[in-house]
């Protein structure tokens, strides 16, 4: 429990949301938990730097930039290993950093993600498009 208690401390039950979706998104998505501005996801695995994955990352970063009214107003992504009861978070622009989005800011990243995925017409991957063409215009 010792992970928690300082959330804890500093958290009301109204500032905690189970679930969260993403209203408006193109894409059908939610997330494990926000607490007072802080997007966690739960990995429960044996081998826990297999979940310090390029795939969580994306993951983390793709909860975050569906949030494109910040309506859950995240300044922090974080990961808790349930097995080890380890809880990493990073603040927003540190994250985005070490993902190499240094150079532009979160309103930005979203307006950006969310052209992407109307342009992929509920269709996030590229392997699903017919033509050249298509996975050219999606990228």
């Amino acid at each position: 429990m010792a992970p928690w208690r300082p959330l804890r401390a500093r958290t009301r039950r109204e500032d905690c949301t189970g679930g969260p979706t993403f209203a408006g998104a193109q894409i059908t998505a939610d997330a494990d938990l926000v607490v007072d501005g802080l997007l966690l996801d739960f990995k429960s695995t044996r081998r826990p730097l297999a979940e310090m994955s390029q795939r969580t990352a994306w993951q983390l970063t793709g909860y975050l930039l569906l949030d494109a009214t910040d309506h859950y107003r995240i300044d922090t992504v974080g990961l808790y290993l349930t097995r080890s009861g380890t809880l990493t978070s990073w603040p927003v622009d540190d994250f985005l950093a070490l993902l190499g989005a240094c150079r532009r800011d979160l309103t930005e990243l979203r307006g950006v993600f969310g052209e992407l995925l109307a342009g992929c017409q509920g269709q996030a991957d590229a392997r699903y498009f017919a033509t050249d063409e298509e996975t050219e215009r999606v990228r």
